[in-house]
């Protein structure tokens, strides 16, 4: 077929493409970001519709089953442009992200991991941890949630974000079967933390991201522990006990004047859905409190990409792939593409 004959393919991924390539697969080079190619996705092997070039083994797939690829140069690490091309687009979508949000997800997500980010990491990290077990065991004999240790934390984490948010991000990874509500906690905050720096919020609210993202599920602390933790599908009666969780947690932090409202809003909505599914209170759109859909973003990614009693981890892949795919129905569709472009297909691949 000849050049001027291929198109950009206008589908539903187009929002995510940048600057568009279509070559023939030879001059792919590692570091190239497929969006697109002359296969079905459905007839690969790749989880998701989008796939780095990061191994020779992955460059002869490509060779050996299509006959043209389309690169996003934006989302390509090596920003490498081929001379021999069929197709080029630079492509403004007015749903793309904001060129300020993209830079702040690529200083992010391009950070290096030294000896002593680790280290002051590891201190708030483990730091936060201790936190999080105290606020439990306070739980088990009192009614009262003291945070302010904890908020003192957060402050940290966001203070230190530019420095450190690499190897956080790898700290997170470590997933404990046997803690996970305390863990899952952990991670919300501190991915809550990098989503809405990199969404462009002003510090305070990047902090209330990061203490929403800790306190969204301090309402499970009330429940049945034995049917929070039931391997078997809920009954219905069962699913309404676990969907309380969200309105306890907001009013076991109604008494507390030094919360922000933003987070016992969030607290409370944080399974509210765009298409106005979720609960407790079913409503829709952007009528769902904006830290809320944050948190209900980072809260599913961490929940899918763990180990429960009832559902085993999926891969980080598996999981971006959902959050993009429930954009706008389930998950704030701009808030999913930062998020997708903060930890990409590279950070932990």
């Amino acid at each position: 077929m000849p050049p001027d004959q291929y198109q950009i393919d206008e589908g539903p991924d187009a929002g995510l493409m940048g600057y568009l390539m279509r070559i023939r697969p030879h001059d792919l080079r590692e570091g190239h970001f497929v969006v697109q190619m002359s296969v079905p996705w459905e007839k690969t092997n790749f989880p998701l519709r989008g796939v780095l070039i990061n191994s020779i083994d992955t460059r002869k797939w490509m060779m050996d089953h299509c006959d043209w690829v389309d690169i996003d140069i934006n989302r390509s690490p090596n920003k490498f442009r081929p001379s021999s091309y069929l197709k080029y687009v630079h492509k403004q979508d007015p749903g793309s992200l904001a060129p300020e949000q993209v830079e702040r997800c690529e200083q992010v997500r391009t950070q290096r991991i030294t000896s002593d980010t680790l280290k002051a990491s590891s201190k708030l990290y483990f730091g936060l941890n201790e936190e999080v077990d105290r606020i439990i065991s306070d739980l088990g004999h009192q009614d009262d949630v003291r945070i302010d240790t904890a908020k003192q934390v957060i402050t940290e984490i966001a203070g230190s974000l530019n420095e450190n948010v690499a190897a956080l991000s790898w700290l997170i990874r470590i997933k404990d079967v046997d803690d996970y509500t305390a863990q899952h906690c952990i991670n919300v905050a501190i991915l809550s933390i990098a989503l809405a720096h990199a969404a462009g919020w002003p510090r305070e609210q990047v902090e209330e991201a990061g203490l929403a993202g800790l306190l969204h599920d301090l309402g499970k602390m009330r429940l049945d522990q034995a049917i929070l933790n039931k391997p078997d599908r809920l009954t219905a009666e069962e699913f309404e006990h676990i969907k309380a969780h969200s309105m306890a947690g907001y009013q076991m932090l109604r008494k507390d004047e030094g919360i922000p409202e933003s987070v016992r809003q969030a607290v409370r909505s944080h399974h509210e859905r765009p298409d106005g599914s979720g609960y407790p209170d079913g409503i829709a759109g952007e009528i769902i409190p904006e830290v809320a859909r944050l948190v209900a973003i980072v809260d599913a990614y961490d929940a899918i990409t763990s180990n429960r009693v009832y559902d085993p981890a999926r891969s980080h892949h598996e999981a971006l792939g959902i959050l993009y795919k429930e954009r706008g129905r389930q998950f704030d569709g701009e808030l999913v593409e930062v998020f997708i472009r903060l930890l990409g297909w590279v950070t932990y691949g």
